[in-house]
């Protein structure tokens, strides 16, 4: 892109400079300019065209034809046009492939033909050496700009394999994370449960039999032994919650898609795939991007959803999902959406609606809490 403005605006004031300096002097103004304006169509056509070096030599031609045929022979301006066509020639585009030498010569060739048709006042020599370090530049420019664009492909490609293997790194830990919460939950229920079970029957059964004093005692460690076994279950059952995550959102989507055939476009912004989440706050990203499909395949008029995820400023979560509609009745909360703005104020975050004639928009948002 860069390449590409410097080139036209050198392109432009060469121009422009050979317009002022000749046109006072043209005997036919407008078939001047005419041909000047058709010389810039067919250059900036260049990039519709397939035969592109074919296309370059064209132009080389086309203009020699208005140098020898409308330009001054005292005029300097018009020489610098071959010095841009060698700079052009360098910052093409990587389908002309400007490494190729041969498109330099015929350049140079055709820039000299002028001094075969008329006395010039531009000195040849000076021409040729101007031409010769133009092209060793372009040259020099072209092996740089080769080997830059290798370098930015291997980078590109190493940061997609940086990204997905830091990717399966925290999947990995995900789910090496659920499998031994698992683990400790199923041996909390086989060891201390069974054990506080026993203990408790055992205790029953001594109760019965004890009198007294030692009675009230066995009938407070029965007691005590009820309560242990109840936090256990407890903790078992938190141990044995599922943890929702990123994946689990990408698997909901693809359920979603697949038996309601609506088309969902994802987008997820830097630092989403990594964000620190909470268990409790992955599960009201769960709850809002189904919510969301939900709503537009019951009220939507397009099969199209689109789901946007983004951290703002490294400390919000933003959740929003939009579909087309085309209805102007009255926005009602129903009980799905109540529900999601429970989630998020537990959250100390927001749920926001937008509803126009054509557009239903449900924004989540709420601070980043790490787990």
């Amino acid at each position: 892109m860069i390449s590409f403005v410097l080139t036209s605006g050198f392109l432009v004031l060469l121009w422009a400079l050979i317009v002022i300096n000749e046109l006072p002097m043209a005997e036919g103004r407008a078939t001047f300019l005419f041909v000047v304006a058709s010389w810039l169509a067919i250059y900036f056509l260049r990039p519709l065209i397939q035969m592109r070096r074919l296309w370059q030599f064209v132009l080389v031609l086309s203009f020699l034809m208005i140098h020898l045929v409308f330009l001054s022979p005292d005029s300097f301006y018009p020489w610098g046009m071959y010095y841009f066509f060698i700079l052009d020639l360098a910052w093409g585009d990587k389908r002309v492939k400007p490494s190729h030498k041969f498109e330099y010569v015929a350049i140079i060739t055709l820039s000299l033909i002028p001094y075969l048709f008329h006395t010039y006042s531009y000195p040849m020599l000076f021409h040729l050496i101007v031409l010769t370090g133009m092209t060793t530049f372009a040259l020099s420019m072209s092996k740089l700009k080769k080997t830059y664009d290798e370098l930015e492909s291997k980078w590109t490609s190493f940061l997609v394999e940086y990204r997905a293997l830091k990717r399966h790194a925290y999947q990995s830990e995900q789910n090496a994370r659920a499998e031994e919460r698992t683990r400790i939950a199923r041996d909390m229920h086989d060891s201390v449960g069974h054990q506080l079970t026993t203990l408790m029957m055992q205790l029953e059964i001594t109760e019965r039999t004890a009198t007294g004093e030692i009675k009230s005692l066995v009938s407070q460690a029965k007691q005590m032994a009820r309560e242990s076994l109840n936090e256990t279950r407890q903790a078992v059952r938190a141990l044995s919650q599922k943890t929702y995550g990123m994946a689990s959102v990408l698997q909901l989507i693809r359920k979603l898609e697949a038996e309601s055939h609506v088309r969902v476009q994802l987008t997820t912004k830097e630092g989403v795939l990594s964000a620190p989440l909470t268990n409790d706050q992955y599960v009201t990203v769960y709850r809002f991007v189904q919510e969301g499909i939900t709503n537009a395949m019951r009220h939507g008029h397009s099969r199209e959803v689109a789901i946007t995820l983004e951290v703002i400023g490294g400390n919000s979560y933003q959740m929003s999902v939009e579909n087309r509609i085309y209805s102007s009745a009255p926005f009602e909360k129903g009980f799905g959406l109540s529900n999601l703005t429970d989630r998020l104020e537990a959250l100390n975050g927001r749920l926001d609606v937008l509803q126009t004639e054509n557009l239903f928009r449900t924004t989540g948002v709420f601070p980043i809490k790490e787990g």
